[in-house]
């Protein structure tokens, strides 16, 4: 599981950044402003910067593209920038091949940091560095460290997938979302999953689909549930289920296309002959009689003209035999 942090150091031109295993990066990708995370009722687009500021604490959820997602923001460092307070962002981002085991890691970091614990254990684990480029250092193995809470037990239960839940954000909903998470696992549908924060309002939550949501902008003090809503597909899914209709009415139309030129071809005689037995035998019979006339020829009588030739031919041969006798 990858974990980024994004703080600042001291000096002026120490700025904002995001670091990964104490080296400058981009900020993950999910989080970029003007990546959507999810579409909602009317075709709605969200961003995940609708959902948290920087400098305020908030618990952000958000599965997408089979990878999980935990935002820790607004934790206070323990040093002050010449313009003020200093907070540090932590994201905690799981891998594709081990979704499974990293999303109950993901579960024990969100019941921690809903009661303040995982907070505070962060702000210990980074420190001001001023000749570093950056301007912070951070204990990885600490920070890793993190992760590994044997003490707290999970149930594996399945999540109710059809209701959602909002309320204000106070101590006894919280109470009761950790409770929850301990025995039940998150909603495998993709999008925004949870969001703790103070200013995303009642209309934020529900056209954006969030499962578990809590705001200071909500004056409910018990949970008000409704009916999930079955999300709108993103523009290039729904294009991509469209091509795929097109595909297969295109496969449909060849197929019948050949069935019906094979079912002209049977019952076309030039393609198919009714009797092909029968000319079979015929031929065969046809090839026997030629075959014995070559054997056996037919001697035709000879012609009257042929007949003379060899009637004149016998006495010839008499007379010279004669005359040779007589000669001798």
């Amino acid at each position: 599981m990858d974990i980024f942090v994004q703080s600042r150091g001291e000096k002026w031109s120490q700025e904002y950044t995001w670091v990964k295993n104490n080296q400058k990066t981009d900020e993950p990708s999910i989080l970029h402003p003007l990546r959507p995370v999810i579409y909602g009722n009317n075709k709605s687009v969200f961003y995940i910067t609708h959902f948290y500021d920087c400098e305020q604490p908030s618990i952000i959820v958000v599965r997408s593209k089979e990878q999980l997602l935990l935002l820790l923001t607004g934790i206070k460092a323990e040093w002050d920038a010449p313009g003020g307070a200093i907070y540090h962002s932590v994201a905690w981002l799981s891998s594709s091949k081990s979704l499974s085991r990293e999303e109950n890691v993901i579960r024990k970091l969100i019941i921690r940091a809903l009661d303040d614990r995982l907070q505070n254990e962060i702000s210990s684990v980074i420190t001001a560095t001023p000749e570093n480029e950056h301007g912070f250092y951070i204990n990885i193995s600490r920070l890793e460290q993190l992760e590994k809470d044997e003490s707290l037990l999970l149930v594996n239960g399945k999540s109710d997938d059809h209701i959602d839940k909002i309320g204000t954000n106070n101590e006894e909903l919280k109470a009761d979302l950790i409770k929850e998470l301990t025995s039940q696992s998150l909603l495998q549908e993709e999008g925004v999953l949870i969001v703790v924060s103070d200013f995303v309002t009642k209309e934020v939550f529900r056209e954006a689909k969030v499962w578990r949501g809590l705001s200071g902008k909500l004056k409910n003090e018990a949970w008000e549930a409704y009916e999930r809503e079955k999300k709108s597909p993103p523009p290039e899914e729904s294009w991509r289920r469209k091509k795929l209709i097109l595909v297969m009415l295109f496969l449909v139309a060849v197929i019948l296309a050949v069935l019906l030129i094979g079912q002209s071809q049977r019952e076309n005689p030039l393609f198919n002959p009714q009797h092909p037995q029968k000319e079979q035998k015929q031929t065969e019979k046809s090839e026997q009689k030629e075959q014995k006339q070559a054997e056996n020829p037919v001697r035709t009588p000879p012609s009257q003209h042929q007949e003379q030739s060899l009637m004149m031919s016998v006495p010839i041969k008499k007379t010279a035999k004669a005359n040779l006798q007589d000669y001798s």
